[in-house]
């Protein structure tokens, strides 16, 4: 397999750029592991008899959306300085120094499955910042990173031509390309840490990488709603100056069958891949 260059950098998960005008590419997310379901709106969704975790990537830059839900009679807590994003063998937790909103009394449904968040926790518990507590018959929603990929360094030559309908019904050219976990130009994984006691921690690893890439000028309001509002895709902006996306240095990895750069958006500080 040809190895190509990654270039990692965290960066605040809040990043001020200019609209975009130019190219969109537009990147479908698979799941490794079969005992992960991708449900129907393209949520990847785990499930045994204490627990179900959802992972969902929709948006600009992949914003990592993960959803804890306690299917037990007792409280439970994930500890997100023991959950991160996996890239490269490299473990960026979850975790940030900023106290973060947890998402209750809703609910949520993946299939035939429907939690109902009805149990609301009012008071005040003593637990680190980096730890949440999880009522019983209750949810968490937690978002901490993003991941921006460069795929415009992909050369055009690996592209197949191909017309898809947009929101309009109209035709609209597009550039694709298909991948299988062994070639493609982004894999990582997430690893989420839960425990109803300490000392008795479950973790539970899903491993995803980019399965199609589509490349068109098309804007995401006007892609087909069932493609624009699915958890297993995401899409990065290059505008066609090409600047204003990085400020500060990279640094290479080697990683992955083609060179691309990956940018991880982190909600504090700045941290650098060595």
């Amino acid at each position: 397999m040809k190895k190509g260059i990654i270039n990692i950098l965290l960066v605040a998960s809040i990043l001020i750029t200019p609209s975009c005008t130019a190219t969109y590419f537009y990147s479908t997310l698979n799941v490794e592991e079969p005992n992960v379901e991708k449900v129907d709106n393209g949520d990847f969704f785990f499930e045994n008899d204490s627990v179900w975790i959802a992972h969902s990537f929709k948006g600009e830059d992949a914003p990592i959306l993960i959803s804890v839900y306690n299917k037990l009679d007792v409280p439970m807590y994930v500890d997100w300085s023991k959950s991160a994003l996996i890239l490269d063998g490299i473990a960026y937790p979850y975790a940030t120094s900023k106290a973060h909103q947890s998402g209750v009394g809703e609910s949520v449904t993946y299939g035939d499955i429907t939690a109902y968040t009805q149990t609301i926790y009012n008071g005040t518990i003593d637990l680190p910042k980096h730890i949440d507590f999880i009522p019983p018959k209750t949810r968490v929603v937690h978002q901490g990173l993003r991941l921006a990929a460069k795929f415009d360094e992909i050369s055009d030559s690996k592209y197949q031509k191909a017309k898809m309908q947009s929101e309009s019904l109209q035709m609209i050219d597009v550039k694709y390309i298909n991948f299988e976990h062994h070639n493609t130009p982004l894999r990582f994984g997430s690893y989420i840490t839960v425990y109803n006691t300490p000392q008795k921690a479950q973790a539970y690893r899903s491993n995803f990488y980019v399965t199609r890439l589509i490349k068109t000028k098309t804007q995401p309001d006007k892609l087909p709603n069932d493609m624009a509002n699915r958890g297993d895709m995401f899409y990065q902006c290059v505008r066609p100056d090409n600047t204003g996306w990085y400020v500060l240095g990279t640094v290479g990895v080697v990683v992955g069958a083609t060179a691309v750069d990956i940018l991880i958006h982190k909600d504090d500080d700045y941290y650098y891949h060595h």
